[in-house]
């Protein structure tokens, strides 16, 4: 089993390394896409092993743009394209594993060709979709750079009908986080490469990093082997669209999930937490 751990970093270097150090071994090689507008130098010490790489064609990436749809194709074209792995695992810098490397790997041994992304299809009954539906039948023009952007959208969600499905397509989505086959990601590459109704439609989702892939696989041969991703997050405090921030007081919830890794987490708000995890999986050696 050879994974690569795709990781999308911005700040916090220390908390990035201690990611790395606490998921290191023979089977996962890290793939960090660092975000354009940072210096890389301040990451330096991240790629002292030699199984950490840092993607070279970076995006200045903003939230909720299709930019990070952007990052994401470019990470996986270069991970594809430097040799065979059986996943691809992919994770924010403010991630952490809530289960042992050890665990990790055997779990996709156990389940090898399963795709686990969330891919909820669009339905007007479904709880999440009620909420989510308009990130996506209404225009959003978050990534064009012009003086009056929202008042030219209000204007163009009065005036024209309910966004079409691309190409017949069953909008899907949930989630931006994943782990994948290789096969799975090139299929994705593919579909993107080769279907620019699809690129455009998405180009207009709010936050399509939440949609596009779930839509491509739900739509594949590949939506028979899909679960749901392999990431817990507590929306439950939600804020402006953004995860609770995890801390001290959400263990016993964190390490209960089945799930085998936890969002999000951050060293300047809460240290203890990270270290509590990272003693609870440690305890456990890879072997």
């Amino acid at each position: 089993m050879k994974i690569a751990c795709l990781i999308f970093a911005h700040k916090n270097p220390v908390q990035l390394n201690e990611l790395i150090e606490v998921l290191d071994c023979n089977e996962i090689d890290f793939y960090i896409h660092l975000d354009k507008k940072v210096k890389k130098k301040k990451f330096d010490s991240c790629e002292e092993k030699n199984n950490v790489f840092f993607i070279e064609n970076r995006v200045s990436t903003k939230w909720a743009t299709f930019s990070l749809v952007q990052a994401t194709i470019n990470s996986l074209r270069e991970i594809v394209n430097k040799q065979k792995y059986d996943y691809i695992n992919f994770i924010s810098g403010q991630d952490l594993p809530i289960k042992s490397k050890t665990d990790i790997v055997q779990f996709l041994k156990e389940n090898n060709g399963t795709e686990f992304i969330t891919t909820i299809p669009f339905s007007k009954s479904n709880e999440w979709w009620i909420e989510n539906e308009r990130r996506v039948f209404k225009y959003n023009f978050q990534n064009w750079k012009i003086p009056f952007k929202y008042r030219i959208q209000k204007l163009v969600n009065i005036i024209t009908p309910k966004r079409e499905n691309p190409n017949g397509y069953i909008i899907s989505g949930n989630s931006q986080w994943f782990c994948i086959t290789t096969n799975c990601a090139k299929y994705i590459i593919n579909a993107i490469d080769t279907n620019k109704k699809l690129v455009t439609f998405f180009k207009y989702v709010w936050g399509a990093d939440e949609f596009i892939f779930s839509t491509i696989v739900y739509n594949s041969p590949f939506k028979q082997k899909t679960k749901e991703n392999l990431t817990y997050v507590d929306w439950e405090l939600q804020h402006n669209g953004h995860p609770k921030t995890l801390m001290i007081d959400d263990f016993e919830k964190i390490i209960a999930s089945d799930k085998l890794f936890a969002r999000k987490f951050d060293n300047n708000i809460d240290q203890s937490i990270i270290n509590k995890i990272k003693n609870k999986i440690q305890i456990k050696e890879y072997v």
